[in-house]
């Protein structure tokens, strides 16, 4: 299984052109969410699935969430999620 890790001109680019400006939300528990862009790319399997999200993490970086039809809580990054629209 390959790995993705962003490279230096992509963490760059994201910061000087403020790409995450979208992902400044607190994600509070119980957020409804879905994958990001990002969130897809990195991880293909998941990439249709939707959940809540249970907590922050260690980092403010990081919350602890929980997809629908799961029993285990997973760490995401939080570019790697979205808030889902009203009405989804």
């Amino acid at each position: 299984m390959a790995m993705f890790a962003p490279t230096i001109k992509d963490r760059e680019r994201l910061r000087i052109t403020g790409e995450m400006a979208g992902h400044t939300d607190n994600f509070e528990a119980g957020t409804r969410f879905r994958l990001s862009e990002l969130g897809k790319a990195r991880n293909p399997k998941q990439a249709a699935k939707v959940g809540t999200v249970l907590r922050k993490a260690r980092t403010r970086n990081q919350v602890i969430i929980l997809f629908d039809g799961h029993t285990t809580p997973v760490t995401f990054h939080r570019t790697y999620i979205e808030p889902l629209p009203a009405g989804e």
